[in-house]
């Protein structure tokens, strides 16, 4: 009977270490977001204060393989980015909360993307990354593509990137102010500076 249970042991055991190796190690990241766009008064701007990013390589060669590396040999299997749409802050308390209403932050609390596949090329200072992915805000969920030009600071490896998208294609109308008197563009630019690090500590 004893023999039985170690033999049951090892085997979970070996189970337990081949689902790891699967799910590979997650990595340290961290991302900074802003939004740009224009009204018909002026410019504005709004920062996402949290954004919380999750990230994991598979199969990497080893534990010393640069960030760098891992990502042009397509070893990124999983990016998740979640963004509190409540701690979007801009310079306008008021704009701010036409801001959450649009949207829907009740409903819908936060702005998410979760990576479907990407492609990656080694550049002369850095690296070049085009990902494709779906970005869910106010509960509206589209395919999107970005790209994004990386460079390596000290072990680190920063994306950074910007993309333009139209409010009304998630369903949001553009808000507006003094009772119509001053309106929102349509079009809104994300901004993003991602940087990539050390293997997290399990």
């Amino acid at each position: 009977m004893k023999n039985i249970l170690k033999e049951t042991s090892a085997k979970l055991l070996a189970l337990s270490a081949i689902l790891l190796t699967l799910a590979g190690p997650a990595h340290a990241a961290k991302c900074a977001l802003w939004i740009t766009g224009t009204s018909t008064l002026h410019p504005y701007s709004s920062t996402a204060t949290q954004v919380d990013v999750s990230i994991k390589f598979q199969d990497p060669a080893s534990k010393t393989d640069r960030i760098r590396d891992l990502v042009l040999a397509g070893k990124a299997k999983e990016l998740s980015v979640v963004i509190p749409v409540n701690l979007m802050k801009s310079e306008s308390g008021q704009m701010d909360k036409n801001m959450y209403s649009s949207l829907k932050v009740k409903e819908f609390p936060a702005i998410t993307f979760a990576l479907e596949k990407y492609q990656a090329a080694s550049e002369k200072d850095g690296v070049s990354v085009k990902l494709k992915g779906k970005l869910k805000i106010a509960g509206v969920e589209k395919e999107v593509d970005l790209e994004s030009s990386g460079r390596m600071k000290d072990e680190i490896l920063v994306l950074e990137g910007a993309k333009d998208i139209l409010m009304t294609d998630y369903g949001i109308k553009p808000p507006t102010l003094m009772f119509g008197a001053i309106k929102v563009d349509d079009k809104v630019t994300v901004h993003y500076r991602m940087q990539i690090g050390a293997e997290e500590k399990q």
